[in-house]
Parts: structure tokens; C-alpha cells; sequence
């Protein structure tokens, strides 16, 4: 399973707003991708509304899709703040490295939202243009 299956499969997951039926994975179309990031664009297949695009980022020089090594429901680390923590979309390797940050405060998030509000409605001319992605030998 390469990266876009599994932002395709993770949408999946998630319900549309309007009708709340799960999104399929056909309504989750690649707009496009550059060096780890994924642009994408959620829509709804039962009812025809589009929830939006959204932004992924996929490190680079993993991949977990193969790595069915823990069960979603085991908690995964023990003996710390995270102790009991379980998350289907993760490895036990990467909830270990992440568990050395601290979790996303309140601050955290207004500070993220003042990010993408100060981008303002012309978001897109920070994304990569096709003739930039065929110079630099990324483009999809």
C-alpha cells in the first residue's frame, strides 16, 4: 500500500457533514503531491458535496503500510504520560518517538491557526508550481 492509500484510507474513516456517510475512497482525489506532501481533495460520493481540501505530510523514508506488527487495541506504551495510549494509524516505533514531545496545547493550536488564517484566500501560490515539481524531477 503506497502513501496516498493510506491518506485515501484514512479518509475513509471520517463522515461527511451533510449526509454522514463515510467518504469513499474514490472522493478523495490527489490534487498533488511534492516531496512528502500530499494535497487532497475530500468530497462526499453519496450526496456530491465537497468537504474540502487538506494538506498531508508523509515522512519520508517510512513506510508503515506493511507493518501490521501491533494490534490497534494494545496499549502500545506503558510506564509514562502515555501510558494506555492506542492509535490504529500508527506504529509502536512511532508513538516511541513521538512520545518524547510534549502533547499539542490550546497555544499550539491558536499559533497554527494564526498560520494558515495569515495565508490568507491565495493559499495556493505556496505550494509548488507544476513547472517547479518537473524541474526539480517531483512532479506526479
Amino acid at each position: 500500500m503506497d502513501h496516498f492509500s493510506i491518506i485515501q484510507h484514512f479518509f475513509s474513516r471520517l463522515r461527511c457533514q451533510s449526509c454522514h456517510e463515510h467518504f469513499d475512497e474514490d472522493g478523495i482525489e490527489l490534487v498533488r503531491e511534492n516531496e512528502g506532501l500530499y494535497l487532497v481533495r475530500v468530497s462526499c460520493c453519496h450526496c456530491g458535496e465537497e468537504a474540502g481540501m487538506a494538506m498531508v505530510g508523509v515522512e519520508q523514508g517510512t513506510d508503515r503500510a506493511d507493518d501490521h506488527s501491533h494490534d490497534a487495541q494494545t496499549p502500545l506504551i506503558s510506564g509514562s504520560k502515555y501510558q494506555g495510549f492506542t492509535d490504529p494509524e500508527l506504529t509502536p516505533a512511532e508513538i516511541r518517538r513521538l512520545s518524547q514531545f510534549d502533547p499539542v496545547s490550546n497555544d499550539d493550536v491558536i499559533e497554527a491557526h494564526r498560520f494558515f488564517q495569515g495565508l490568507g484566500h491565495d493559499w495556493r501560490k505556496h505550494l509548488p508550481d507544476e513547472q517547479e515539481q518537473a524541474a526539480t524531477g517531483t512532479l506526479q
